[in-house]
């Protein structure tokens, strides 16, 4: 769950300020909010099948965690907070609700239009910082599907969808980096641009490249309603949907 504008860009000195604001929430929120808005299989609240009753001591616990935004540690250079003070934390996190339950979102972001992408040299740097997040929960990064598929640069073509970015920065993220999943941001307009058909063949594509991958979507259905599954399709198994509050809120829509 995301606090503020979800479509909107944070300057440096907002940004450490949600840093740290998110930061306390996440600490304070994670066993009451972020639980409820995911189940440990998709329900029919969420994409997918089944839903089964669960126990609150199996239920996933999700927390942001940030890191890496492009080549630069973002807790470091905005609020001093070095690495190892994070993985630290995620170690006391992992004491308290278990390293199953517990997820760690954004570790990883990529931003091309402001923040930055992540550069050869720095692949095995923030990779080992991956590997030793995992020691404590599930880590996932972040990608944004406005700018890394519609934008007039050359992470925004996707003319040619065998080709297209999204696809490689997943690679990226799953494969190179180790990250357990990914977090879609501003799903919401990309969904209502693209339409249900080609949004329902993108997601196909990446749940059966990665079979194992776990995928969430930031998404608002107030505004561009819901997403839907069409038939004969199966990637809701492998995702969730993250509500979107509205500004200056922590309820979601």
């Amino acid at each position: 769950m995301k606090a503020g504008k979800p479509e909107g860009k944070l300057a440096p000195r907002e940004l450490a300020v949600s840093l740290l604001i998110l930061a306390i929430l996440g600490l304070i929120l994670t066993s009451s909010i972020f639980t409820a808005s995911f189940s440990t299989t998709p329900s029919p609240h969420f994409m997918g099948r089944g839903g089964s009753a669960y126990n609150n001591s199996t239920r996933p616990v999700y927390t942001w965690f940030f890191g890496y935004v492009g080549d630069t540690f973002y807790p470091q250079s905005e609020l001093g907070i070095l690495p190892q003070t994070m993985i630290q934390t995620a170690k006391s996190l992992s004491q308290t609700f278990g390293k199953d339950q517990l997820n760690l979102l954004t570790a990883v972001d990529e931003i091309p239009l402001k923040g930055g992408t992540i550069e050869p040299s720095m692949i095995p740097t923030i990779r080992s910082y991956v590997s030793t997040l995992e020691q404590s929960g599930a880590v996932y990064g972040r990608l944004d599907m406005i700018q890394f598929n519609l934008t007039a640069t050359r992470f925004g073509d996707c003319t040619s969808w065998s080709d297209c970015p999204i696809y490689n920065q997943s690679a990226l993220y799953l494969n190179t980096l180790g990250l357990k999943g990914i977090w879609f941001d501003h799903v919401a307009r990309y969904y209502a641009t693209v339409g249900n058909v080609t949004f329902n063949q993108m997601m196909q594509n990446l749940t059966e490249l990665y079979p194992s991958a776990t995928f969430i979507l930031n998404h608002d259905p107030t505004q561009f309603g819901y997403i839907t599954e069409l038939p004969g399709y199966s990637w809701g198994n492998q995702t969730y949907v993250s509500p979107s509050p509205p500004s200056n809120s922590l309820v979601p829509n």
